[in-house]
């Protein structure tokens, strides 16, 4: 099979902050790559300490991978999980 390359998205102006109903305190996304119409999306999400999402789910799962600090996700009845930088 060939190799292909997929085209990261260039942001222009840096950072952009989101804040809203599923998140508290600061947390900056980085859109690294964005193409929808296939139905994939990446970012770059940068958490403040103690900034956190709400609980909330994905239809098509997701895949986070831990590049500085750590943190904690949990499935729906399950018990927390300590992620740790590295971890995917």
């Amino acid at each position: 099979m060939p190799m292909s390359i997929i085209q990261a998205s260039r942001p222009k102006g840096g950072r952009t902050e989101k804040r809203g109903p599923t998140f508290s305190g600061e947390v900056w996304y980085d859109s690294v790559l964005n193409k929808q119409e296939e139905g994939i999306t990446m970012v770059t999400a940068t958490f403040t300490p103690r900034a956190r999402t709400h609980w909330h789910h994905h239809e098509d799962g997701q895949v986070l991978e831990v590049k500085a600090g750590s943190g904690w996700v949990c499935d729906k009845g399950g018990l927390p999980q300590k992620l740790q930088v590295g971890d995917i």
